[in-house]
């Protein structure tokens, strides 16, 4: 993985960016969860490569059926 590209987001940029709450995030990052959200941790503070971020959304996507509307 390359993280010279990437940016750092926060857990409430994550939460927004998911449009989950921001307590969601921190669930999805402990215990032994099947879709941990990736992240780092700086100190006591949590922080997520975009990139990561993506390829987990796609990751999920692909495990659920594939496009947006696939309900439809």
């Amino acid at each position: 993985m390359s993280t010279e590209q990437s940016t750092l987001l926060t857990v409430h940029e994550v939460a927004a960016i998911l449009k989950v709450p921001v307590s969601w995030v921190y669930e999805h990052t402990r215990g032994n969860r099947h879709e941990k959200l990736p992240h780092v941790k700086v100190g006591k503070y949590l922080r997520f490569f975009d990139t990561e971020i993506a390829n987990y959304l796609q990751t999920i996507r692909a495990r659920n059926g594939g496009g947006r509307n696939s309900a439809a």
